[in-house]
């Protein structure tokens, strides 16, 4: 009889989170040095968070995206991304812890 799956132990998943959240870091510390603060991702990350939780609101979280200069209406596809939009929550949570305002 097979077993079913288990998760990793836990310090396994410790190393991954860490190793996302350092990749975050880099990817906030890149848009700095394109003008980009960290209040602008804290910004988007509750645009984000609020999309996630009512779809209603998913136009204007992509609008915030343009106007901050992030993506271009043609990146977008149709419906609601929410991969883009979890992506932006964490961008918004560490740029928070980094210093950003919230």
């Amino acid at each position: 009889m097979p077993m079913p799956p288990t998760s990793p132990p836990p310090e396994k998943n410790q190393v991954s989170a860490q190793q996302g959240i350092a990749v975050v870091k880099q990817e906030i510390e890149k848009a700095q040095q394109q003008g980009i603060q960290p209040a602008t991702f804290v910004k988007l990350g509750n645009f984000a968070l609020g999309a996630i939780k009512d779809k209603s609101l998913y136009p204007i979280f992509t609008k915030a995206l343009v106007d901050n200069k992030i993506a271009d209406q043609k990146d977008f596809k149709p419906g609601i991304d929410y991969q883009m939009l979890s992506h932006f929550a964490m961008l918004g949570k560490v740029a928070g812890q980094m210093g950003g305002v919230q």
